[in-house]
């Protein structure tokens, strides 16, 4: 929700007594931290939008169950989502903010095995509004169970904005997906039809917030080469990608904002390999799929990894309207390779203590050094924030000039943990984004940090996700460690 909306989130004991404790989702809830909320619910969304908050019960609890919460009001009832908030043990955290121990992170049934008492028991707890909702207030109450103890009804209100926000996002954005890391954090083999069910899953919880995904099954479509021409077998990406790109898969008419081109080991030579990326664009002509269109070159590239980039971009280039993302800080080896640049953020603003980009240069002095038409994205890992538990930090969040954003793909713990069963798909990687004419607000993300950091981010949508984490429309400052 907008920070005007958000709770102030005291420091305070856990009441003694059996109440619920409503608190933000930007809170983490961890074991021996003491955290005060409220007694009652009061969410504010706009049609076409969801926000939640989390509900924190006291004490030890045995055997946590909720009934299902229904929100009535002027127009068709609204019903929330329930999970329960799963832990994982993190073993080294990102940064001095960070800690070791505990962390919520995977969103799981609220009866999912696994619970642990001894862990704070904590629902997360959603409501959508559709987008042709009657705008009003809604009020329903969500019916705990802890064990044996009674616990106090938490009252739930929901104003439902007499306006609606788009269905597709209107900045792209772009989070990795790996059909292998989901098949694994899953325990399945990754040429399953199970395995190919949950990436549909994570794909369709992603574009219910207005987040878009780049890799997905990561299989590129068979090609042939006939007298210089690339002929491609589209069947089996169509019908992992289509419902994504063309807005069948949601009744909204979402649609992904962006995907990359899936490189293909049967192009060989640089002319192959051009009239591969020329078809690809083709086909999504041809198609009218809306989405950007864009080549992921080397990740990350070390000096070492300069010449490649260059050729990887002369090919792409070739085959035209294919733009090259590059995820780099400003880099005058790598000049004019990139059609959208992408550094971390900790590459836009200078800060106090250890460095963690080696080219730091604010957002209009870098545009000023860019040719005209090359776009600037921006995306969050741990090397934004500390990846091996550097010194305490102070951090000062300003407002980044970006167009666009993309994040960097999450793994989920290989695990018979409880998340393992989740309806929603964990994940932990995530990032936001701000314009430069558009208001400051703040969202929730399908991501989670477990380290202590926040973000601004522009979106005028909420993403449903797993536990505390800020963001946009797309996602939030989140690693993998504490």
């Amino acid at each position: 929700m907008g920070a005007g909306w958000a709770w102030a989130v005291v420091a305070a004991a856990m009441s003694a007594t059996q109440e619920p404790q409503v608190v933000s989702p930007l809170v983490k809830v961890r074991p021996g931290e003491a955290v005060k909320g409220r007694k009652e619910a009061r969410l504010s969304l706009a049609r076409g939008e969801c926000e939640a908050v989390q509900v924190a019960l006291p004490g030890r609890v045995e055997r946590p169950a909720v009934e299902p919460l229904t929100l009535k009001g002027p127009g068709a009832a609204l019903k929330a989502s329930v999970w329960r908030e799963a832990f994982i043990d993190v073993k080294t955290p990102s940064n001095g903010k960070g800690r070791k121990g505990p962390w919520p992170d995977a969103l799981v049934p609220v009866d999912a095995p696994g619970h642990d008492s001894k862990l704070p028991t904590v629902f997360y707890v959603e409501v959508c509004a559709p987008e042709k909702q009657e705008p009003g207030t809604y009020r329903g109450q969500l019916r705990v169970k802890a064990g044996d103890a009674k616990v106090r009804p938490v009252p739930f209100t929901a104003e439902v904005q007499p306006f609606a926000l788009p269905a597709t996002s209107s900045l792209p954005n772009s989070f990795g997906v790996s059909m292998y890391s989901i098949a694994r954090g899953h325990g399945v083999a990754p040429e399953s039809a199970e395995a190919r069910k949950l990436l549909r899953d994570y794909g369709r919880a992603l574009l219910e917030h207005r987040v878009s995904a780049h890799g997905m099954s990561m299989t590129p479509p068979p090609v042939r080469f006939e007298k210089g021409r690339a002929v491609l077998d589209w069947r089996e990406y169509d019908a992992e990608m289509a419902p994504f790109l063309d807005g069948s898969l949601l009744p909204s008419g979402a649609r992904f904002t962006s995907t990359d081109v899936r490189d293909s080991k049967q192009a060989k030579t640089d002319a192959e390999k051009t009239a591969y990326y020329r078809a690809f664009a083709e086909h999504f002509r041809e198609k009218g799929w809306p989405a950007q269109l864009f080549f992921y070159a080397k990740d990350e590239p070390k000096p070492e990894d300069v010449p490649l980039v260059k050729a990887q971009s002369t090919r792409v280039r070739a085959a035209g309207a294919i733009p090259v993302l590059v995820t780099s800080p400003l880099d005058d080896a790598l000049n004019g390779s990139a059609d959208i640049l992408t550094p971390t953020l900790n590459c836009f603003y200078p800060r106090p203590g250890p460095q963690t980009c080696r080219s730091v240069v604010e957002p209009r002095a870098l545009r000023k050094r860019l040719a005209g038409d090359t776009r600037v994205w921006w995306y969050q890992s741990c090397n934004s924030h500390g990846c091996n538990g550097g010194p305490r930090r102070t951090r000062r969040w300003t407002r980044p000039t970006a167009a666009g954003l993309r994040t960097w793909w999450t793994t989920p713990p290989r695990s018979t943990g409880p998340w393992a069963c989740s309806p929603s798909p964990p994940a932990w990687t995530a990032s936001s984004i701000s314009t430069p004419s558009s208001p400051t607000t703040r969202r929730r993300t399908p991501g989670r940090t477990s380290s202590s950091s926040a973000a601004t981010a522009t979106a005028p949508s909420s993403i449903r996700g797993h536990p505390p984490g800020w963001v946009l429309l797309a996602t939030s400052p989140s690693s993998r460690c504490g």
